[in-house]
């Protein structure tokens, strides 16, 4: 189907609070969408959305057990893959996904090749990710234990307090690329003090973390479902909680928006997507867009698209990078 009408926004009345003295919860899940009534920009037909990451303007959308590549506009033939994988991680120039007992690296430019890494490990492999300088981080949400492959031979392993549901490589400007890790049963961040062979620091995010994901500059963006707030750590070289505000709904999905530096959240109560600036000391609203039911993924990608994903069958949403822009531009006042 394919669904066009006006863009709903809201902003400018966004009122920072303090936090929550709320019980840490943990062990988040996305709230339950109402239908879908008017989404915006155009929908089309796909089935259940597990996770989409993007490189470049090559988008990948994971499906069960397979994934497509393409633009927005145009996925190519699935890559069919094992229904024990994890979740989609990317690089500078690959997709990553690790897969049990073994690793898919991915060429955006020839998706349909893919090299696939056999890993001898002794935990089923559902996160992985990997730096510049070639090393290749693998971990497991059932596993508290991190293993790191370099030129198909395994340089290190250690412990971390628990397993590790999303695998993340922060790229470091100055020195070696950091690696941050988060649990979402018990709502911790933590980075890894991999050169010493250790896990490092470790914070409570939120009250209950749904999603993470890198920014620049060595920021993570972090969904605080429980809590009802977008959380901003930076991770340069230990992790740090930098900044956090509340958000309109009940957030799960996030990304970062280079080309307009702002930082999208996806909300699932209420079917919104809001974008927030992040420059100042707390997150400002910038605008609201009504998205598809159970929109638990977003990918801000380089030519300005914004791509949603339905983890219900609702659909791939697309909002065009003028949609995009006429929204952050001219938000209605609220």
């Amino acid at each position: 189907m394919v669904a066009a009408s006006s863009l709903v926004i809201s902003a400018c009345s966004y009122n920072p609070n303090e936090g929550n003295d709320t019980e840490v919860q943990g062990d988040a899940t996305p709230a339950p969408s109402p239908e879908a009534d008017n989404p915006a920009g155009e929908v089309k037909e796909h089935a259940e959305i597990s996770d989409i990451a993007h490189v470049g303007d090559t988008l990948a959308v994971l499906s069960d057990d397979s994934i497509t590549f393409g633009s927005a506009d145009s996925l190519g033939d699935p890559l069919n893959v094992s229904a024990e994988c994890g979740g989609l991680t990317t690089s500078v120039d690959h997709f990553f996904i690790g897969c049990g007992d073994k690793v898919y690296k991915i060429d955006p430019d020839n998706p349909g090749d893919p090299r696939v890494i056999p890993v001898d490990v002794d935990f089923p492999v559902t996160a992985a990710t990997e730096l510049s300088s070639g090393e290749l981080f693998l971990a497991s949400n059932e596993v508290a234990d991190i293993v790191i492959y370099k030129d198909g031979e395994v340089i290190d392993e250690f412990a971390t307090e628990e397993p590790a549901d999303q695998l993340f490589a922060v790229p470091n400007q100055d020195e070696v690329d950091n690696v941050v890790r988060t649990n979402r049963k018990e709502t911790t961040i933590q980075n890894l003090d991999w050169e010493n062979s250790r896990e490092g620091g470790r914070l409570r995010a939120g009250l209950g973390l749904g999603q993470a994901t890198v920014g620049e500059d060595g920021t993570i963006l972090v969904s605080d479902t429980v809590g009802g707030r977008l959380m901003v750590y930076t991770s340069e070289d230990v992790v740090r909680q930098h900044q956090f505000g509340p958000v309109n709904g009940s957030p799960w999905g996030v990304s970062w928006d280079e080309e307009r530096q702002i930082a999208w959240v996806t909300t699932t109560d209420n079917n919104l997507v809001h974008g927030f600036d992040i420059s100042t000391g707390v997150p400002e609203l910038v605008t609201s867009l009504s998205t598809v039911a159970d929109a638990q993924h977003v990918e801000a990608l380089d030519n300005g698209d914004l791509v949603l994903g339905s983890a219900s069958g609702d659909g791939l949403q697309i909002f065009s990078a003028a949609e995009v822009d006429e929204a952050v531009d001219n938000p209605e006042e609220s």
